[in-house]
């Protein structure tokens, strides 16, 4: 059977204020505005695909965050056990459970990206593990690879409680725009200045059967000490 789904999109604005003068005098001035403005809307949707608060019952118009309402929570549980496990480690449970879901069910997702907050990726790029390897090696390339995955650094994954990772393939992450972005300036007489607005649609989707794919770690050290298997010392 087949399920109708809609979400509405999300509209965005940013607003600044130029003086009649400085968009007269300086014809440049406004389009370098109205460029400025427009990279704004860029981070602030960029933020909004991972921690915005839409859903919908309350907040519909609001942008899907993939933190918010759209990924599988770990599942600690059922991670296969670790000698001195480490984030690696981790990260390796993580695409187990992408690969065959939370209960064998072969959701068959290949992992290729995992979050992690600046401070944690500072610290795992100069850390071994227990082999003398580096936990996170740079590709020749340039890249920042985890098991055999791309890393990115975002402070999006601090949490009250601690870090977080996430741990997916971007490409399960749909960004819908509609029409283009448009501007519009306006003239305010009473103080003599323009405003200039920069309006854009867009809305972030992962479908239901994809957010198998996406595996969140709200803390990592708790996570890591759930998979950490106790050391039996011979003779004990």
């Amino acid at each position: 059977s087949v399920t109708n789904k809609t979400r509405k999109m999300a509209k965005i604005a940013a607003r600044m204020i130029m003086s009649a003068e400085t968009f007269e005098d300086l014809g440049q001035f406004a389009q370098r505005a109205e460029a400025k403005l427009l990279a704004k809307i860029d981070l602030w949707l960029d933020r909004k695909i991972l921690d915005g608060d839409g859903n919908n019952t309350t907040a519909d118009t609001h942008i899907y965050g993939v933190l918010t309402s759209q990924c599988t929570a770990f599942d600690a549980a059922g991670a296969e056990p670790v000698i001195l496990a480490n984030e690696a480690d981790l990260v390796g449970a993580a695409v187990t459970q992408a690969n065959e879901g939370l209960t064998n069910d072969d959701a068959g997702f290949e992992p290729t990206t995992v979050w992690m907050t600046p401070k944690r990726f500072n610290r795992l790029k100069r850390t071994k593990d227990s082999n003398g390897q580096y936990i996170i090696n740079k590709l020749v390339t340039g890249e920042n690879v985890m098991e055999g995955l791309n890393v990115v650094k975002t402070k999006l994954m601090r949490t009250a409680n601690g870090d977080a990772m996430l741990v997916g393939n971007p490409a399960l992450i749909q960004l819908w725009m509609k029409r283009n972005i448009s501007a519009e300036i306006l003239r305010v007489p009473k103080t003599d200045s323009y405003e200039l607005y920069i309006y854009a649609r867009a809305q972030v989707l992962v479908e239901d059967e994809d957010i198998k794919g996406l595996i969140y770690i709200e803390d990592v050290d708790t996570a890591i000490g759930a998979i950490t298997e106790a050391l039996v010392v011979a003779g004990e």
